[in-house]
């Protein structure tokens, strides 16, 4: 029984020793090379290169308007009550009888703005 149980221990051991020579490389340096290579990816597949020319002004970018009709290829009257009137009761609200009220307590967020700096010369 002490036979196994040393085995163990060794067993164990080795594979604490193994797991921790491993894990010796920075996760912050992989993630920051992955989100690198994202946004490189982003500017070659969505992006354009100006030349170093000066940017467009948002009035220059010309935009249009598809007027397109929209076909839903099926009956609506199927499908609302009989005698159905949309426009039934539009008049009779008295907005005088409406109580309007504006909340009391302040809604604090407690957000955090100011600017943080990362030190990147330690990876």
């Amino acid at each position: 029984m002490t036979r196994y149980l040393n085995l163990f221990m060794v067993a164990l051991f080795s594979t604490s020793i193994a797991m921790a020579s491993t894990a010796t490389n920075n996760p912050f340096a992989d993630y920051l090379a992955s989100e690198i290579e994202r946004l490189e990816l982003e500017q070659d597949l969505f992006g354009f290169d100006n030349n170093h020319e000066d940017p467009l002004s948002i009035a220059a970018i010309a935009v249009y308007e598809l007027d397109e009709e929209v076909e839903l290829n099926f009956n609506t009257g199927d499908y609302i009550p009989k005698n159905f009137n949309a426009k039934e009761g539009m008049n009779e609200i008295d907005w005088n009888t409406i109580e309007l009220f504006k909340p009391e307590e302040e809604l604090d967020i407690d957000l955090k703005t100011e600017a943080r700096t990362i030190n990147l010369s330690s990876f």
